[in-house]
């Protein structure tokens, strides 16, 4: 199909009569179903300028595509679907930034705004990329994600914070994750958590399904492939990195339904966290405290005191709480 007919169907500037003949395509293959998002994309996400009202067309474009499911499900017409939906999406990208048609497609990925999700103290959401994979996000977190272009075919995320990931699988489209800018993890169809807050001293990455291919700039070309069921802790200080089975793995996802799971992580580790989730501040008096390490599990039913009250059984830290400050304090013996 080519490519100036399919910009003049995505615009609505095609002849009626055209418009039978691109759905027919659109629905013959995949292959032809992925490209036209591709452009779709290019033309209306990519753009700096459409940052603002991004969510709203990503909105339309999947209930677009779950319509056209139903259509073919029920193997009816398609024609009035895919012409009315895309004509939605398309007015409202045009009110806020026109339309981006010179002489074909260039590229704009230089200037894109991505899909982003900010969370704040204390929060934490689930949303859908444009590309169908799912995402939760942890508190105090950002995902941006970059869809792959005509010039660029990976799926990129800049990922600071906590999120776990169910990546739909697109073999000729790489999901790529770069995490604080030390790690750069690529996804072969799989479902993994990535801890990676920046004043943390590890990135750690739990998989659960499926494989990542992990690098780093430090690394001179060399790399991980993890499988199911493995760790991987990077020390953000010094680069170095251990790997490992987890079969735990898991119970670090517990936050997105609720849970907090630590396994042998310092009781600095567990502040930094709970400060987050719990919007406190907590001050650990005692750099011999700090790194005490505690393996323990809780409900986030439960509220901080209660976290503390039973972490204070283990004998090695005085508490004192007062309004949102929190300060741990070594045991005198």
């Amino acid at each position: 199909m080519n490519d100036a007919i399919l910009i003049a169907y995505l615009t609505d500037t095609l002849q009626e009569k055209e418009h039978k003949e691109v759905e027919t395509w659109y629905l013959a293959s995949e292959e032809n179903q992925q490209l036209l998002e591709q452009m779709y994309y290019t033309l209306f996400v990519a753009n700096r300028a459409h940052a603002y009202n991004q969510v709203d067309i990503n909105k339309s474009f999947l209930e677009l595509k779950a319509r056209i499911a139903q259509r073919r499900h029920k193997k009816t017409t398609v024609q009035y679907v895919l012409q009315y939906s895309w004509r939605i999406a398309v007015a409202a990208a045009a009110v806020f930034v026109g339309i981006v048609v010179l002489n074909g497609i260039r590229s704009v990925e230089s200037a894109s705004a991505p899909f982003t999700i900010v969370t704040n103290l204390g929060e934490r959401t689930q949303t859908i990329l444009p590309d169908g994979s799912k995402v939760w996000v942890g508190a105090c977190s950002k995902v941006a994600y970059y869809p792959a272009t005509f010039f660029t075919k990976e799926r990129r995320v800049h990922l600071i914070g906590e999120a776990y990931f169910e990546v739909e699988k697109k073999e000729k489209q790489p999901f790529i994750v770069n995490s604080n800018n030390k790690l750069q993890i690529t996804v072969i169809g799989t479902k993994f958590n990535i801890r990676s807050n920046e004043d943390d001293q590890y990135i750690t990455a739990t998989l659960l399904e499926g494989a990542l291919r992990i690098t780093a700039p430090g690394w001179n070309g060399k790399e991980i492939i993890m499988n199911s069921q493995e760790q991987l802790r990077f020390n953000q200080e010094t680069g170095q990195s251990d790997w490992y089975l987890c079969p735990t793995a898991k119970e670090y996802i517990g936050w997105i339904h609720g849970k907090l799971h630590f396994e042998q992580a310092s009781l600095s580790d567990i502040a930094t966290y709970l400060e987050r989730y719990y919007n406190i501040d907590i001050t650990i008096t005692s750099e011999s405290l700090k790194h005490e390490k505690f393996t323990c599990d809780f409900e986030t039913t439960e509220n901080i005191y209660q976290i503390f009250s039973i972490l204070k059984m283990t004998n090695k830290f005085d508490c004192k709480i007062q309004n949102r400050q929190i300060e741990l304090s070594e045991r005198k013996r």
